[in-house]
C-alpha cells in the first residue's frame, strides 16, 4: 500500500468517526407543524479542522453533507419555504440560521477580524445588505443546478470575454 493510499485510507476513517459524531448528536425527524423532516438536536460544523474560506467551499461541503445516506429525508426546500411566511423567497438572517440548523448545519460565525462561513454566504444571498437572504438559489444549487450567485467569478469573467468575442 502506497503513501497516497494510506492517506485516502485515513481521510474514510476521518470521515467515518466524524459521521459516528454527527450521529450520536443529531437525528432526523417529522415535524408535523411544518411538514417537514428535519434535524433535531445540535447542528454539526462543516469541517471540523477549521472555517472554510470560500463560498464554492461552504456550497461543496453542503452538498457533501446533504448527500449522506442518513440525510436523504430531509426536506431543504421545504425547511427554507415553512419559514417563509409571507413566501417572498427570502429569510430574515435568524429564520436563515434556524433553517441552516435543522438541515444539521453549523457555519462558523466572524470572530477576531476573520470573516465567518455564515458571513460569506450572507455577503452572497444579501447582496442588498438588508438583513435578509435569498434562500431559492442556494437550495437551486443544494438540487444541482448551477446558480451565477455561486460560481467562481473568474469563470464567469471568461464566459463574459468569450461572449463577447465574435467566435465565427
Amino acid at each position: 500500500m502506497g503513501y497516497s493510499d494510506m492517506a485516502n485510507k485515513l481521510k474514510e476513517l476521518e470521515n467515518d468517526v466524524y459521521v459516528l459524531e454527527a450521529q450520536k448528536k443529531t437525528v432526523i425527524a417529522y415535524n408535523p407543524r411544518t411538514s417537514t423532516f428535519e434535524y433535531i438536536g445540535e447542528p454539526v460544523a462543516l469541517n471540523k479542522d477549521a472555517a472554510l474560506k470560500n463560498v464554492e467551499d461552504i456550497i461543496d461541503a453542503m452538498k457533501v453533507w446533504l448527500a449522506r445516506p442518513v440525510n436523504d429525508r430531509l426536506s431543504v426546500q421545504q425547511i427554507f419555504e415553512s419559514l417563509d411566511i409571507e413566501n417572498h423567497g427570502e429569510l430574515s438572517a435568524k429564520n436563515f440560521e434556524s433553517a441552516l440548523s435543522r438541515l444539521g448545519i453549523h457555519l462558523t460565525p466572524s470572530r477576531d477580524n476573520k470573516q465567518g462561513e455564515l458571513q460569506l454566504l450572507k455577503d452572497v444571498l444579501d447582496q442588498r445588505h438588508v438583513g435578509y437572504l435569498h434562500y431559492r438559489s442556494l437550495v437551486r444549487e443544494l438540487n444541482g443546478v448551477p446558480q451565477l450567485d455561486f460560481m467562481n467569478k473568474a469563470i464567469i469573467k471568461l464566459a463574459k470575454i468569450a461572449e463577447e468575442k465574435d467566435l465565427s
